[in-house]
């Protein structure tokens, strides 16, 4: 809100600037209005940034740290299923260590929504999530949410390696066809 507040106070002072300007001071309308340009970007970038935030909170696209830790470690549960290991004290263990990078990394994300939406479109989509949020269905998928995602990452991860495998061949296949070999990384 400072943010927006400070813009309407140098669009304010542009404006006063601007019309008690004499003939010498038009030279310096420019370098004005473009700060005030500036200013106002700036709030609205802000306001852009915080409707992608709500977006992707809602939608639980936002990274943590801490997310991420007990993935890695579900993973190295999967990998030796006969540990007893204690993922959960590790994971919230080494987390704090990566908030930053998991940070930087989710306003990279916002920036991807901030460029391809204005900001009445990302509240546009903030109020649908909301609203679908708090329906019978959007519960329901929160409460699931975790386990589909749990089951999709099997079925990709076993699936997935299968159908690359082949996908891969046969594309060797093909551009081998075509006169254009490629070499086995084996």
């Amino acid at each position: 809100m400072k943010i927006i507040t400070r813009s309407i106070l140098a669009l304010m002072l542009t404006a006063g600037l601007v019309l008690t300007a004499g003939p010498s001071s038009f030279a310096q309308e420019g370098s004005d209005a473009k700060a005030a340009s500036d200013a106002a970007d700036s709030g609205a970038s802000e306001k852009k940034a915080e409707l992608a935030r709500e977006y992707l909170e809602l939608t639980h696209q936002l990274a943590t740290a801490e997310a991420i830790a007990m993935a890695v470690g579900s993973q190295i549960i999967r990998q030796r299923p006969e540990s007893k290991l204690d993922v959960e004290d590790a994971a919230e263990a080494v987390a704090p260590k990566f908030e930053d990078q998991v940070n930087e990394m989710n306003e990279q994300v916002v920036a991807v929504y901030t460029k391809r939406f204005t900001a009445d479109e990302l509240q546009t989509m903030v109020d649908f999530h909301k609203e679908f949020n708090a329906s019978a269905a959007g519960k329901k998928l929160q409460a699931e949410n975790e386990e589909i995602a749990r089951e999709m990452g099997d079925i990709s991860r076993v699936r997935g390696v299968v159908i690359g495998g082949e996908v891969y061949r046969a594309l060797v296949d093909e551009l081998s066809a075509r006169e254009q070999p490629v070499e086995s990384p084996e």
